[in-house]
């Protein structure tokens, strides 16, 4: 709902601004100097303009949406406001938008936001984009001035003549028009019971009903115009008539009204009713009033908390908290805090609170800088100072102890006790110039007194000692005091050292915490002797049996200064004062996260509220807080003490988390409730931002999320998360926030879209051709292994063969040449006196031993390896050619390769090649009758030819010519087909025969004969 300034008069505006001045001069003198606690608000507001992220700083309407954020309309666009950051909508961000200036706003009952425009134009969110859903385009129109939707969720807009426009269907009312003396405003207010829609415009109320406005009388005895209308809690709406505001139920009013105060009587610009039934009364020229039932007043200007007098508009969120638009000075929001504070008389002089302690007769001690002890029984307070015989105005520190004195430390006066009427100095203490910084109890009824210049006692039996350079402690800077479970003394010092009095003697540690200089401001040690250690930056940190473990912002302690800490044995709950207010956390969480056996609990900070200077005038203090016997906690500040019950503090409601956007590389994708959120095949990153709308303390939320029900990932107050390189399918991004007592959760669906070949039927025909490919390969392998086997068969069967061909040729050959020699030897020696015979015998049995020598050549040259190559085969062949022929007389000639090929020639092809060669050459010899015979060897591929040709009488090949030489021939061609070879003759009778004799490199590929 938005509201408008109302254009006055020059006679009505002077008559309401010295009104104005007489209500503002009626609330100073209201304000009590007798000494009681005032009423001033225990509120804190915060301020929120253009270096946060809003778009302009004047503030035209104000809503809500159900998932918990705050939209904001100005006249430069929309923002949106979840308590951590702005997002706004205008031209830059949503092209779409034909207009920015936002006048009104308005949530229906399905979440929708509708925003209404200053030139008429009106936008529905849906799916996170905005549709327009009424443009006059060209057609002259009055600025339009609100929008709201009434009991059958129709949404309308009102100009600024009064006239009504229903959006859906664009069907117009004339609104009640009526000669006015002055513009008044012109504003919607909607009943929460019924739904039904009132419009104020000039001073007269109007109720819709079906599709025409039914104009309500005012009250009787009423003749002012309506100043303002809003909406109550629970039933019908407000409508305020000098000098009261009356409840208007239907048509008729109700018998409750509430009187106005005089400062109400400035232009009203908004009207509602918090749940506690406090009217909140909205003005142009007063701020704000909160007007209770009983008639107390509280006031919101620009003189006490908000920076504009002039509110446009209101708002009453989910969690009670009120949000004023202003005109100049941005958003504002004001909530009560779980602390409220108690301010000093207004007649003293105003000067800082220190030091607090508890006092046995109920209420606390405090000391002031410059201005004495005050004490505060829960009702009054009393000031003590130099009457009373205190020596120094400047106290900081004070302890009560059980005999109901009162030990005060001053800055540069030293020690004073008060028995209730003087101060006197504390014996052994009277040094003048001594600074008393901190006091503890000690368990034996003494006091540990820490000084600018060192560590003091005080004894029961009223002596004082001083723990130095006898008991290894020099001058030293004693900030903070705590005694453990056994007596021993802890304490802390400026320059970060902790040192510990144990058994009469120091034992110091320099630098315990590695944070050099930082000074220690709060000790306390637990029942189990865990040392828990404040410092003035760097928070808190944990110390048990030599180790030290620091918490920081991811453990839920965040930095900065802890002045105040006290542990719970009962409840398990460790209580800090820090610069930011008081934590709440559990020793149990922070022990387990310390010694890795989980994580860290939600630390829960309750806000001090809108003090600016909390806790920092109490850094160098102790006791700087303090907790009295009903619980309730205190806090020196500036302005006085503040207090908080903690046993009814509790952490705000959560509200569910909501996924803002995802993104693809960059680029945000189309997201929303009812669509299909597509993530493109082979995209790099995807960012999934969220965010969980809290404005109370917005920064203690702790965020978890996970992707596909794997393990929970810690984000601490991060709101997004990112994934790199996602695999095709659906994917379920879920989201969880939780402080220390609740836990809500959310969740998002979206698809990764596949390449092609990572489509469910691409996949299919690649696994059936993986498997074809996998059968196929399994049977070539297996073709290849028998192959391979079948060849080693071979293999061994060629070595078979050859061993047999040896043998035999040895049994054959050489062993009927050895048996010859035998024969010829016994011959010989039978006739020992024959000399021609034996000579004869003798010559046989050379003869054969030359064969033998020549079968054993052949025989080695076949079967050595080393002979395995064409080049071997060529020399051998000719050699052999070369002696025969040349010792029949015959001339020969070779025609031989000048290079060879590092080819293999087998054994038993060798052997083979050999025999043929041989027969050929025996054949020339023995037939041809020929005086020149040629060799030539020819190399190919995968095979080489040996050529011998003569030039003797030859051969017929005719079939019916008898073939020369017998069987000679067709053992040639068999020999070589025997090892994949061939035999070729040609001749021509009288023309010469021509051999050819052809062999493979490789092996044959039967071994069979």
């Amino acid at each position: 709902m938005l509201q408008t300034q109302p254009v006055f008069s020059a006679v009505n505006l002077w008559v309401r601004l010295a009104l104005l001045l007489a209500a503002s001069f009626t609330l100073v003198k209201a304000q009590p100097s007798d000494g009681r606690e005032t009423k001033a608000p225990h509120f804190e507001v915060r301020h929120f303009d253009g270096t946060d992220g809003l778009p302009a700083e004047t503030i035209n309407a104000l809503a809500q949406t159900p998932d918990g954020y705050l939209w904001i309309g100005t006249y430069r666009g929309l923002a949106r406001f979840d308590g951590h950051r702005m997002a706004t909508f205008d031209r830059t961000t949503e092209p779409e938008l034909p207009s920015e200036r936002v006048i009104g706003l308005h949530v229906d009952k399905l979440g929708r936001l509708w925003v209404a425009t200053e030139p008429g134009i009106v936008y529905r969110m849906t799916d996170g984009r905005f549709v327009v859903v009424r443009d006059p385009g060209n057609r002259p129109s009055a600025k339009l001035m609100g929008i709201n939707g009434d009991e059958f969720e129709r949404v309308w807009v009102v100009d600024r003549d009064g006239t009504l426009t229903r959006v859906e269907d664009g069907h117009t009312v004339a609104g009640p028009r009526r000669e006015p003396v002055e513009r008044g405003p012109t504003v919607f207010a909607r009943a929460p019971d019924t739904g039904h829609l009132y419009l104020l415009h000039f001073g007269v109320v109007a109720l819709i009903k079906g599709d025409r406005w039914v104009e309500v009388t005012a009250p009787n005895g009423v003749s002012a115009p309506a100043q303002m209308i809003g909406p109550t809690h629970d039933r019908g709406v407000w409508a305020a008539y000098q000098p009261k505001v009356h409840r208007l139920v239907e048509s008729d009013w109700a018998d409750e009204t509430r009187p106005l105060p005089a400062l109400a009587a400035v232009s009203c610009t908004g009207l509602r009713e918090r749940s506690d039934g406090v009217l909140v009364y909205a003005t142009a020229h007063a701020g704000i009033l909160l007007l209770g039932k009983a008639g107390e007043t509280q006031h919101f200007g620009a003189r006490n908390f908000l920076k504009d007098n002039w509110v446009r508009c209101t708002l009453l969120d989910q969690e009670g908290t009120l949000w004023a638009g202003t005109s100049v000075a941005g958003l504002g929001s004001i909530h009560t805090t779980t602390f409220d504070r108690v301010a000093v008389p207004v007649d003293w002089d105003p000067r800082p609170l220190k030091t607090v302690t508890p006092r046995r007769a109920g209420g606390v001690w405090a000391g002031s800088e410059g201005d004495g002890l005050y004490s505060f029984d829960g009702k009054n307070w009393r000031r003590f100072g130099a009457a009373e015989g205190l020596g120094n105005s400047y106290v900081w520190s004070v302890l009560e102890d059980d005999d109901g004195k009162v030990w005060t430390g001053t800055w540069g006066g030293g020690l004073f006790r008060f028995d209730g009427v003087r101060f006197t100095r504390v014996p052994g203490f009277e040094d003048a110039t001594a600074s008393i910084g901190s006091i503890a109890a000690a368990r034996d009824g003494g006091k540990w007194i820490g000084t600018a210049h060192g560590l003091w006692r005080a004894t029961p039996d009223g002596r004082a000692e001083r723990y130095g350079t006898d008991h290894g402690l020099g001058q030293a800077d004693v900030r903070a005091l705590a005694e453990g479970p056994t007596g021993d003394l802890w304490f802390g010092l400026a320059d970060g050292s902790l040192g510990q009095l144990r058994e009469g003697r120091v034992q110091l540690q320099r630098n315990p915490l590695g944070r050099t200089g930082r000074p220690i401001t709060a000790l306390n040690v637990d029942e189990r002797g865990v040392v828990w250690v404040g410092t003035l930056n760097d928070g808190l940190f944990r110390m048990h049996e030599g180790s030290v473990f620091h918490f920081g912002a991811d453990h839920g302690v965040r930095p900065g200064l802890v002045h105040h800490i006290a542990a719970e044995a009962e409840s398990g709950t460790l209580w800090l004062g820090t610069h930011l207010g008081l934590v709440r956390i559990s020793r149990a969480d922070l022990d387990a996260y310390a010694e890795g056996k989980g994580r860290s609990g939600r630390a829960e900070l309750i806000s001090l509220g809108g003090t600016a200077d909390r806790a920092a005038r109490a850094a160098g203090s102790q006791p700087s807080a303090c907790r009295t016997a009903d619980g309730v906690f205190w806090f020196p500040t500036s302005r006085g003490l503040l207090r908080a019950d903690s046993s009814v503090i509790a952490p705000p409601d959560l509200t569910k988390p909501v996924i803002e956007s995802v993104s693809v590389d960059g680029r945000k994708a189309v997201f929303g409730s009812n669509v299909r959120t597509v993530v493109p095949a082979g995209s790099e990153r995807v960012e999934i931002s969220f965010t969980a709308p809290s404005f109370r303390e917005p920064d203690q939320l702790h965020f978890r999320y996970r992707l596909n029900r794997a393990a929970w990932i810690e984000g601490g107050s991060s709101r997004s998360a990112n994934y790199h390189r996602l695999p095709p399918g659906e994917h379920r991004f879920e989201v969880a926030v939780e402080n220390r007592q609740q836990t809500a959760a959310t969740h998002v669906l979206f698809t990764v879209e596949p390449f092609f070949w990572q489509r469910g039927w691409v996949q299919f025909c690649g696994y059936a051709f993986a498997v074809g490919a996998i059968v196929g390969g399994v049977r070539l392998h297996a073709q290849r292994a028998h192959r391979i086997r079948t060849e080693e068969l071979r293999r061994i069967q060629a070595i078979e063969r050859e061993r047999t061909r040896i043998a035999r040729d040895i049994h054959d050959d050489l062993g009927s040449c050895i048996t010859r020699i035998s024969l010829l030897t016994v011959a010989a020696q039978r006739e020992p006196h024959q000399a021609t015979g034996a000579v004869q015998r003798l010559n046989h049995i050379h003869e054969t031993a030359l064969t033998i020598t020549r079968k054993l050549d052949e025989i080695v040259w076949a079967v050595s390896p080393r002979h395995d190559t064409i080049e071997s085969v060529s020399h051998y062949l000719c050699g052999f050619a070369e002696e025969n022929l040349g010792s029949a007389g015959i001339s020969c000639r070779f025609d031989l390769p000048r290079t060879y090929p590092v080819r293999p020639v087998f054994a038993e092809a060798r052997h083979h090649v050999f025999l043929t060669f041989q027969e050929a050459i025996h054949n020339v010899i023995k037939h041809s009758r020929a005086t020149r015979v040629v060799v030539t060897l020819r190399l190919a591929e995968d095979a080489f030819e040996v050529v011998v040709e003569d030039n003797g009488v030859g051969f017929s090949t005719s079939p019916v010519v008898p073939k020369l030489g017998g069987n000679g021939l067709g053992n040639m061609r068999r020999r070589l087909a025997e090892i994949g070879g061939s035999c070729r003759h040609e001749s021509v009778d009288g023309g010469g025969t021509r051999v050819c004799l052809n062999v493979p490199f490789a092996q044959p590929a039967s071994g069979v004969s």
